[in-house]
């Protein structure tokens, strides 16, 4: 996610206030409007974080067998509100049920998010269950052995996500945790309805692999830096070919960066076909302005 955008959104979030006041329908539609789609860049890459974090599973499952986790909370960063929240609960659940090979199972605990009040002569005070230790020690086997909790703050111009699993005892006593921030993580996965994928499963047996640009060229200084890192994985490289079938092909739109999105040993080895693939479209556009000429005359 574009670091100047989140700092933008943070911005955002402060003078709210002050655009409510004003008068100005216009300024406060701009705001809104930026202030929307500064939201889809952060909901996008909190996305990205929560893959990650199901692809770890995936790839180094912590349970052996399928295991029952209560999901125990999901925060966002400040002002993105509980619609985030929610979007965010549903994403991790979808793709924890689209790959049950994580091994992490959410199961619902209604003692455990039920609201608890306690009130004294010091005033009254209203927690969850899972913040009491008594209601945790009456749990029985259907509510899960484990809870997971996800943090995701903005950290400086980036996201950072914090999930920690901890046994479902009164003590709450964590026994895995991870950190992934938008500024290390790389896409590691390729998002499809059904599973994640890393680029070597993507190409396993496939009879074209296609690479495309990474991004547009006028991209320069920390941005370029980030996607780079990002996209790194992805790169088609002789080992990666190896592993789609014996005849695959390789293809890319043009331009193309040796070194970037493939390397040169791809695209001008045996394996390529991009210059066919580029005088193919050649002849498209000649035909196409055949057409065009002829039934303009």
């Amino acid at each position: 996610m574009n670091g100047a955008l989140l700092g933008m959104w943070l911005a955002l979030t402060g003078i709210s206030a002050s655009a409510a006041e004003s008068d100005d329908a216009i300024q406060r539609a701009q705001i809104e409007r930026v202030r929307a789609r500064v939201a889809g860049e952060i909901q996008l890459s909190a996305y990205d974080l929560v893959d990650e974090l199901a692809l770890v599973w995936k790839t180094a499952p912590i349970f052996a067998e399928p295991t029952a986790v209560v999901l125990a909370d999901v925060s966002v960063p400040v002002g993105m509100g509980t619609g985030m929240q929610a979007l965010l609960e549903n994403h991790l659940s979808s793709v924890l049920l689209a790959n049950p090979d994580t091994n992490v199972r959410l199961v619902h605990c209604p003692s455990c998010m039920a609201t608890v009040v306690h009130s004294g002569p010091e005033g009254t005070v209203v927690s969850r269950g899972i913040d009491q230790p008594e209601v945790l020690a009456q749990l029985g086997e259907d509510a899960g052995k484990h809870a997971l909790f996800v943090d995701v703050e903005a950290q400086g111009q980036f996201l950072v996500l914090r999930a920690r699993l901890t046994r479902l005892t009164p003590e709450l006593p964590v026994v895995w945790s991870r950190t992934l921030s938008s500024s290390t993580a790389s896409a590691a996965m390729l998002r499809q309805p059904g599973t994640l994928k890393t680029a070597e499963e993507a190409v396993n047996g496939a009879d074209i692999v296609y690479a495309d640009s990474w991004m547009s060229y006028g991209i320069k200084g920390a941005e370029r830096d980030r996607r780079m890192k990002a996209l790194m994985p992805f790169q088609v490289t002789p080992e990666l070919m190896s592993k789609a079938s014996t005849s695959a092909s390789f293809m890319n739109c043009l331009p193309a960066v040796r070194g970037e999105e493939q390397l040169a040993s791809v695209i001008d080895g045996p394996q390529s076909i991009v210059f066919d693939q580029a005088e193919n479209r050649l002849h498209a556009q000649k035909a196409l302005l055949v057409k065009l000429l002829v039934e303009g005359l």
